[in-house]
């Protein structure tokens, strides 16, 4: 558990990048702070046109979940006020 709030996006943003032989030996030299720091993305270059698209994907769903998690928050603090 790396502790941030978007610990589950990073993991499965770890699993497809894993499937990436190239990627996964550089995530396995890796510790979790070149991780969190987003030392890594360099390598992002290098992967295939497949596994960009899925990182696109994760990304899309992390950004759409926030967004519901932003709004039902606005929601709730706007109930509270009437």
């Amino acid at each position: 558990d790396t502790g941030l709030y978007y610990d589950r996006y990073l993991r499965e943003v770890i699993d497809v990048l894993e499937t990436d032989t190239h990627f996964r030996e550089k995530l396995q030299t890796a510790d979790v702070e070149d991780i969190k720091s987003g030392k890594l993305s360099s390598e992002l270059d290098l992967v295939s046109h497949h596994i960009r698209t899925r990182l696109d994907e994760l990304k899309r769903q992390e950004v759409s979940r926030l967004r519901m998690l932003i709004k039902a928050k606005m929601d709730a603090e706007q109930g509270e006020s009437k």
